[in-house]
């Protein structure tokens, strides 16, 4: 039995483990080391682009009224969710890196798909959970000092671990959901 999910055996589930039915059967431990030392010793691992810029780049509306959605997405997990004359930011991160350093941590490669300074008023922060690469402190900071927040805007963050200091940054209105 999964020690994560207890659920009844299907075509993906087989009482202990997910897997893709279609999928290529698991790798050999051989395998994983031949992969290793070629990567890392005969030099077939390909670099990571310095810099890969999106030919996309969205200017939202400030508001969307009625039934109708608009969701743009902006990176990794950073999204705006717009109904209803609603706007949420689901995870933002602008900030160059996703690290509690500004000096080291893996680096951003192109520019999020919404420009900060387009962004529209904001009514709701969601953040699923603490990581930096979802909770980033510097943008939620940065948010505060532009006013792209609304006056009545809350910041949730839905997690289960150690609970992050939103109060060093100014915000007032933050709430936990567990």
């Amino acid at each position: 039995m999964s020690r994560y999910y207890n659920g009844p055996v299907s075509d993906h589930f087989d009482g202990a483990r997910f897997f893709d039915p279609h999928g290529a059967p698991p790798r050999s431990r051989r395998d994983l080391l031949r992969w290793f030392v070629d990567r890392h010793w005969r030099a077939t691992k390909s670099k990571w682009p310095a810099w890969a810029p999106s030919p996309y780049a969205d200017r939202p509306p400030a508001r969307i009224d009625g039934a109708a959605w608009r969701i743009s997405y902006v990176g990794h997990a950073s999204w705006l969710i717009q109904t209803a004359g609603f706007n949420m930011l689901l995870d933002p991160v602008w900030s160059k890196r996703a690290s509690p350093f500004r000096f080291a941590g893996p680096q951003r490669v192109n520019d999020p798909g919404i420009a900060f300074a387009d962004l529209p008023p904001i009514d709701v922060v969601l953040v699923s959970h603490g990581h930096y690469d979802h909770l980033d402190l510097t943008t939620l900071s940065r948010s505060l000092r532009r006013s792209a927040m609304t006056p009545s805007c809350e910041i949730t963050i839905l997690q289960s671990g150690p609970k992050p200091t939103t109060g060093r940054i100014g915000w007032t209105s933050a709430r936990e959901l567990r």
